[in-house]
């Protein structure tokens, strides 16, 4: 492909005069450059928009070429290694890194790569870039015994054998992660001796206060109405505040640099979700060659590891990653294992299925751009694309509005512990890296990365520029994935419980609180949801037959009426209020509210079994091919000096 046919420059606001870099006419023959442009026998149009690019992102003219299309890494390597007059080859297997150099400075400088074999063989791999040719050859001029060492590599060959380095020491630490490093921060042991010791007292205090203490059970009613309350008050919370968190962005007078963006795409059982997958990928607004997209695969899923190979070719900056297989099977222990080999200054994660609005990496580093570093991470909306298929999709899609679009900005204004989603999260790596990345025991190491993330002093906010996926449409393939959410939240609940007097000098009374409501009364609401409607039913016929009750029995009534109602109005206006209005007839499926809470108990209690049972197993969700091209209207991102 030909610049000429390739998208246009301006959105980047890259057409903006001259580069001092290459020329576009050809250069003398003697000259290294000239001699690879003419191996190349690209169009000096071609060459010119590369040069361009490269000057105003702060890359070098062969990359912008490569990200362009315009040629691939093993022409361009080839014809680099013919105007220097040295092989092409890359690192044997039997070839260990043994130092590196970079010759030059700047984007343009070339990398040197020293190996030695166990036979003692020395090699030095050159990845010159176009402009630093003429001082690679004066250097091999000036050491001509170099020659007899020096080979060109393409990038591609170096990134493999870099990828194998430390395989398996890599592949040990992303299985251990936490529960190495931070044992008491890991979900590898679900509950510790002294966790144990306190529930067997409780138990056992339990069942002898039933048989002495005739008002246990109005005790447990009022204690777990109380939870319950809590979580309902944090939506009502969410509803009444009107404050509006907007991305800002300092216009400056200088030329920012576009940084590196590492996209993190974990796969498994997905061969048929990777093209697709790649192609909304690259409707991303930001610079090719500023971008890589890792595809990271379980090795022996033979399948899904050929389709991304396959999706890959063609496309700069897309790597496929193969991951060891060994327990946990788990998506965390994935991005563990990819971590290390990121380059990018910011991190987003992405599921398989998800079609991110193009302007949603802009708008995160806008938002980190004029936030110091204590802003870690920033959470996109999820939005469910095929809410109208059926009354479990649709109130799948009601259920994401209220947390994604209501709950979650309100926690993100005001500063509290906020769990995250376990995709289209955006991470500074370096604070990433500093917590420990995620916890590879954890089933839903979203919830618990966001909560340690604020115990470490760091921020989390939230973005609206939405990613757009599908809900599960079918009760067998949402049961599952419902089981091993809850199943996560009991995890983290345990973990960061610990130690609670630690949990409350890091979070702070009201992180605490909410902490507590968040989690523990998630897990109440999930089980006992139906247990409290039917008690508002009971103690009304019961009041109806034998008249009003005593003062605590029917402050604890009005309590139970509050949870029912108040939490069943409080989501129905805040999942209203949230959506679109493109989605508004969504409301219509709150009738099935109380099943769908029902199907959520149910979930709730054998998620508690399997706890007991396979703590650590995870449920794969399935995903088909995206039939719906609906997105929703948002607000557009706040431009940047040289984006547009």
């Amino acid at each position: 492909m030909r610049i000429a046919d390739a998208p246009p420059l301006d959105p980047f606001g890259l057409d903006q005069g001259p580069s001092p870099r290459i020329p576009a006419a050809p250069l003398d023959g003697t000259d290294a450059i000239a001699r690879a442009l003419r191996h190349l026998d690209l169009a000096p149009a071609d060459i010119a928009a590369a040069c361009l690019r490269a000057d105003r992102l702060g890359t070098d003219a062969a990359t912008e070429l490569l990200a362009q299309g315009v040629v691939d890494a093993g022409a361009l390597a080839e014809a680099m290694a013919r105007a220097l007059q040295l092989p092409l080859d890359g690192p044997g297997d039997d070839d260990v890194i043994v130092g590196e150099h970079r010759l030059g400075s700047g984007p343009s400088a070339a990398r040197l790569v020293a190996t030695c074999s166990r036979g003692f063989r020395r090699k030095l791999f050159i990845l010159p870039t176009l402009e630093s040719l003429p001082l690679v050859a004066d250097h091999l001029a000036a050491a001509p015994s170099l020659r007899s060492l020096a080979r060109v590599a393409a990038v591609g060959a170096l990134l493999t054998r870099e990828e194998a380095r430390d395989l398996g020491e890599r592949a040990e630490r992303a299985r251990l992660s936490l529960a190495a490093s931070d044992p008491e921060a890991s979900a590898r042991t679900v509950a510790t001796g002294h966790q144990g010791l306190c529930a067997g007292l409780l138990i056992s205090a339990l069942v002898a206060c039933a048989v002495t203490w005739p008002g246990l059970w109005v005790s447990l009613h009022a204690a777990t109405s109380l939870v319950f309350f809590g979580c309902v008050l944090l939506r009502w919370a969410a509803l009444i505040d009107r404050g509006v968190e907007r991305p800002s962005c300092s216009e400056a007078s200088e030329r920012p640099l576009f940084p590196v963006y590492s996209i993190l795409v974990p796969l498994r059982d997905e061969a048929h979700m990777v093209m697709p997958l790649v192609e909304a990928l690259n409707t991303l607004s930001w610079p090719r060659s500023r971008r890589e997209i890792l595809l990271v695969c379980e090795a022996d899923d033979r399948a899904t590891v050929a389709a991304a190979q396959r999706a890959s070719e063609g496309h700069h900056g897309v790597r496929v990653i193969q991951v060891p297989p060994s327990e946990p099977r788990t998506k965390p222990k994935a991005l563990n294992f990819a971590l290390p080999l990121v380059r990018g200054e910011f991190v987003v994660l992405y599921d398989a299925e998800d079609r991110p609005h193009p302007d949603q990496l802009l708008q995160a580093w806008q938002r980190f751009r004029s936030a110091d570093a204590g802003l870690a991470c920033l959470q996109a909306p999820l939005v469910i694309g095929n809410g109208a298929s059926n009354w479990l999709t649709g109130l799948f899609a009601l259920e994401y509005a209220a947390l994604f679009r209501g709950l979650l900005p309100w926690l993100a204004r005001h500063r509290l512990p906020l769990p995250l989603g376990g995709t289209s999260n955006h991470f500074r790596r370096e604070a990433l890296v500093s917590v420990g990345g995620w916890d590879s025991h954890n089933v839903t190491e979203d919830a618990d990365l966001g909560m340690r993330l604020h115990r470490r002093g760091y921020r989390t906010g939230t973005i609206d520029c939405p990613t757009l996926e599908d809900a599960p449409t079918s009760r067998r393939v949402w049961f599952p994935q419902r089981m091993r959410w809850m199943k996560g939240w009991m995890q983290t609940w345990l973990v960061h419980m610990r130690s609670p007097l630690r949990l409350l000098r890091d979070l702070g009374p009201e992180g605490f609180a909410v902490f507590q409501f968040l989690f523990l009364g998630m897990l109440v609401a999930g089980a006992a949801h139906l247990f409290f409607a039917f008690a508002v039913a009971w103690a009304t016929f019961d009041i109806l037959r034998h008249g009003a009750p005593g003062l605590i029995l029917s402050l604890l009534y009005a309590l139970d009426i509050w949870n029912v109602v108040g939490g069943t109005l409080g989501f129905a206006l805040l999942a209203w209020r949230s959506l679109e209005p493109q989605e508004r007839p969504l409301a219509r499926r709150l009738i099935w509210m109380h099943a769908y809470w029902l199907l959520t108990s149910c979930a709730t209690l054998r998620a508690l079994w399997q706890l007991v049972r396979a703590p650590h197993r995870w449920e794969k969700t399935p995903h088909t091919p995206v039939v719906t091209d609906w997105r929703p209207a948002t607000s557009p991102a706040a431009p940047v000096a040289t984006a547009r």
